[in-house]
C-alpha cells in the first residue's frame, strides 16, 4: 500500500481533491489499491476519513489517516443483465468510458470526475432524473470493509464507519440523448419566465437554468468580463419544442458519452461553496434572484433552477455556488442566508449533495 507524509509531493494533490477549501491534514494518506489494503489502511493507528473526488468534502480530517480510493478502480459490465460492479475510486467519467460501447448508460450526473460512491451516497440527481429516478434508486449492491477488518455485501449505503470498496448498479438502455446548451438573455424575470416555459415538461426530459456572473477581469476574453451568461440546459430521451426564451443554440441528437457537454462543468480544482434547497413553488420569490447574484452583486454566484417531477416529487432545486477568491466563506454562506430567505414559506429543506463544504448538521 502506497502512503504520504506531509513531506511528500502527492500529498498537496491527495487531501485536496476538487475542492481547494478547507483541505485534510492528515497525519499520514493512505492509499489502497485493493480491499486487502484498505484493510491494512483501516488498521493505522488515528481517526480515519475517506475520500475519492473530494467533490463534496464538508469537513476536514485533523491529523489521523486519510484513505483515499482514487487508485481503488475498475469498472466491469455485464451487458445482458444491465449491470456495473464499480470500484470505489472509480468516477463516472470511467463507467460511462465502460457502459456506452455496449449502448448503456448509468443514472449519472453531469460532471464526469465526480467520484461514484460519493454521489450515490448523497443520493444521486442525475441529468435524467427525471426519467429514471436518482442515482441511488438503481443501487443494486455494496461491498466495503468495516473497521475491524470484516468484508461486507449489502443492499444499501452503510451508515456506520464501513468503508466502500465496490458498488454494484443498475443501467438504462440509452445510447443517445437529445439535448444542448441554448445561451438566453438574462434580464430580472429570465427564472420566472424559465419556470413557466417548464411548466408542462414531459418526464423523459430534465431541463434546468444556470446564471453565471463573470466579473469585469482582463484574465478573462474581451466578450465575457462583467457580464451575466444565461444558459438553459436540456437532456432528454426525446425530441421536444421549448417555448422561445430568446436563446442561441441548437438542441440536437448525441452519443450518450457526450452528455457530459451539455454542461461543461468546470474540471479544474477551486475553492467554492454550495448550498441547495427544495423548494415546493417557486413563485413570486424568483423576481429577486438576478440581481442579488450578478457580477455586480456583493456577492456573486452562479444559480441553477431545476424542475424535478416526472419520476421524482414534483418541486424544484434551486441551488447557489460561489467561488471563494476573494470571497470569504462567511461572506458566501451570509449570501446564501439572503438569496433563499425570500422562499422560507416553500422551503422544504436543503438538498444535501449539493450543500457544498456545509457540514451536515
Amino acid at each position: 500500500m502506497d502512503t504520504y507524509g506531509p513531506d511528500t509531493a502527492e500529498y498537496a494533490t491527495l487531501t485536496t481533491g476538487y475542492q481547494t477549501n478547507r483541505p485534510h491534514r492528515p497525519d499520514v494518506v493512505a492509499v489502497p489499491r485493493t480491499v486487502d489494503e484498505v484493510r491494512e489502511a483501516l488498521a493505522l493507528d488515528g481517526p480515519h476519513a475517506v475520500q475519492s473526488s473530494g467533490h463534496g468534502r464538508v469537513a476536514a480530517l485533523d491529523g489521523g489517516v486519510l484513505l483515499s480510493t482514487t487508485r481503488l478502480t475498475g469498472v466491469t459490465v455485464d451487458p445482458r443483465a444491465r449491470t456495473a460492479r464499480i470500484a470505489a475510486g472509480s468516477t463516472w467519467g470511467d463507467v460511462v468510458a465502460a457502459t456506452t460501447p455496449h449502448s448503456l448508460a448509468p443514472v449519472n450526473g453531469s460532471s464526469p470526475g465526480v467520484g461514484v460512491v460519493g454521489y450515490l451516497r448523497g443520493g444521486g440527481f442525475g441529468i435524467l432524473s427525471r426519467a429514471f429516478g436518482t442515482g441511488a434508486d438503481h443501487l443494486r449492491a455494496v461491498e466495503g470493509v468495516t473497521p475491524d477488518g470484516r468484508a461486507v455485501r449489502t443492499d444499501r449505503m452503510p451508515t456506520d464507519a464501513t468503508v466502500v470498496t465496490a458498488v454494484e448498479i443498475g443501467l438504462v438502455e440509452l445510447p443517445q440523448v437529445w439535448g444542448g446548451a441554448l445561451t438566453v438573455p438574462v434580464t430580472d424575470d429570465l427564472p420566472a419566465r424559465f419556470a413557466e416555459a417548464t411548466a408542462g415538461l414531459p418526464p423523459e426530459v430534465t431541463a434546468s437554468l444556470t446564471l453565471v456572473p463573470f466579473p469585469d477581469s482582463p484574465d478573462l476574453p474581451p466578450h465575457l468580463r462583467g457580464t451575466h451568461l444565461g444558459q438553459v440546459r436540456v437532456v432528454g430521451t426525446r425530441e421536444i419544442t421549448l417555448p422561445d426564451l430568446g436563446g442561441e443554440g441548437t438542441l440536437r441528437w448525441l452519443p450518450y458519452a457526450e452528455a457530459h457537454t451539455i454542461h461543461a462543468d468546470p474540471p479544474t480544482p477551486h475553492a467554492y461553496a454550495g448550498e441547495a434547497r427544495l423548494l415546493r413553488t417557486t413563485a413570486p420569490a424568483l423576481d429577486g434572484v438576478v440581481a442579488a447574484t450578478s457580477p455586480t452583486a456583493e456577492v456573486p454566484s452562479v444559480i441553477e433552477l431545476r424542475p424535478l417531477g416526472g419520476t421524482l416529487a414534483d418541486g424544484w432545486i434551486l441551488r447557489a455556488v460561489t467561488a471563494l477568491d476573494p470571497v470569504t466563506e462567511p461572506r458566501a454562506r451570509a449570501a446564501h442566508e439572503t438569496l433563499f430567505a425570500p422562499f422560507a414559506d416553500v422551503d422544504e429543506g436543503p438538498v444535501r449533495t449539493f450543500c457544498y463544504g456545509r457540514p451536515t448538521p
